[in-house]
């Protein structure tokens, strides 16, 4: 049953009567979603408030009753809520851990040393050995291809880059966290033990 202009005006001045039967339309719905108590009065207000702004504003054009229009805002005000309350949940940035490497400044210390040592492993070694070991791992040369290229047998190839690998090994001393953290010498840090 559509609801008349004077219904409408009715509810617009304030009329207990008419605001009430809106009211309660509004609070079903809203008791449908099962919001807890201090939600639920404010979701009926908020709800009560867009419809008499609709009304007002002219978007209520009475196809349906008064009740079934507030019963339809009341019903997307409460979507519009449950919405919200998803995109608002909140993150501790202290229980989620990134695995960017920003995240850790001290592993990527260690990461830079790590490979500030490896560098000057590989400056240390002969220029034969720098040359095969680029070959082989930034150029991606198989064994066979190396040895087309440099006139030297396959094994003899192997057994450079095996005593090369040795080399740089043994000149790059690993970094732990414990030798990261130790001061060094000339740096002006007092050592503390």
């Amino acid at each position: 049953m559509a609801t008349t202009p004077q219904q409408v005006s009715r509810f617009l001045g304030g009329n207990t009567r008419a605001v009430g039967s809106v009211r309660t339309a509004i609070e079903r719905v809203v008791a449908g979603f099962h919001f807890p108590e201090g939600w639920s009065s404010d979701l009926v207000q908020e709800a009560l408030g867009r419809v008499y702004l609709a009304v007002l504003l002219g978007r209520y054009r009475g196809v349906a009753s008064l009740k079934t229009f507030a019963r339809r805002v009341a019903r997307y005000t409460c979507l519009e809520h449950l919405r919200w309350q998803r995109r608002k949940t909140s993150l501790d940035p202290d229980r989620w851990t990134s695995t960017a490497r920003w995240s850790r400044p001290e592993d990527e210390l260690l990461r830079r040393e790590r490979h500030c040592e490896n560098i000057r492993a590989f400056a240390a070694l002969p220029g034969e050995g720098r040359e095969l070991l680029v070959l082989l791992f930034v150029e991606g040369l198989s064994y066979r291809e190396i040895a087309e290229r440099t006139g030297l047998t396959e094994s003899a190839i192997r057994s450079r880059v095996h005593r090369c690998r040795l080399s740089a090994r043994a000149r790059s001393k690993p970094v732990s966290p414990k030798a990261a953290a130790r001061p060094r010498p000339g740096l002006g840090i007092a050592e503390s033990r």
